[in-house]
């Protein structure tokens, strides 16, 4: 067999930029299969173990959970390696890489080891807050999130308008669905109905919220990169 042939024609002889588009393509069809799995789930009744665990995207050891961290601790990666190839003389771009990389790293590892959820239970204890704040921990997510926007303000400002359009994108769809619809389920859950459809329906749509806002920022890095090889 010829293998310089096969090296040739394979898998090792691509450009990178050849390669960012079927990847890409993997994860939203990884992404929309497991969505559709757990909806199946949801929608049939029950399944043998350990499938449940495995596919329900709330489970700390679920398929979905270790494919968000995944795409997560990629997205702050290749944020951290776009702020290191960027000049130092050019501080804000420099620095506002490094620091949205580093946040979108921690969001990664909030999402493996679930410290929201001890945030919650917390200030539940302490403020018995109820109804859309049954999950308190989205109090402080909301200040958070409202000045790291107004933090990151200059650094969006230098982006390239495409970038920074997929950035924001991915902001909102994952503030949507992390915060916003996770309200909707806090207030189900408040009522009682935590073992309802309803609120498996929107614990799923909240999922798949964050999963979508992460894609999208995936795809405007990967963009991003491609205009600026640089980079």
């Amino acid at each position: 067999m010829d293998w310089h042939k096969v090296t040739a024609n394979g898998w090792a002889d691509r450009e990178p930029s050849q390669l960012r588009a079927p990847l890409l393509t993997a994860a939203y069809a990884t992404w929309a299969v497991l969505l559709c799995l757990h909806l199946l789930h949801t929608l049939s009744g029950p399944w043998p173990a350990p499938l449940p665990r495995l596919l329900d995207p709330n489970e700390e050891t679920s398929i979905y959970t270790w494919l968000s961290v995944l795409m997560l601790g990629i997205a702050g990666l290749l944020m951290l390696d776009i702020g290191f190839r960027t000049p130092k003389s050019d501080r804000i771009l420099h620095w506002g890489w490094i620091g949205v990389g580093l946040a979108v790293l921690a969001v990664s590892a909030d999402e493996m080891l679930m410290i929201h959820e001890g945030v919650a239970v917390r200030l539940h204890e302490h403020f018995q807050w109820g109804g859309y704040l049954r999950f308190a921990w989205v109090v402080p997510a909301i200040l958070v999130v409202a000045l790291g926007g107004l933090l990151a303000l200059p650094f969006l400002a230098r982006l390239p308008r495409s970038t920074r359009g997929w950035m924001f994108a991915a902001a909102v769809v994952f503030v949507v669905g992390a915060v916003g619809i996770e309200m909707i389920g806090g207030k189900l859950w408040d009522d009682g109905m935590e073992e309802s459809l309803a609120y498996a329906l929107v614990s799923g749509t909240e999922e798949a919220f964050e999963g979508l806002g992460v894609l999208i920022l995936l795809g405007g890095l990967l963009r991003h990169r491609r205009m600026d090889p640089g980079s």
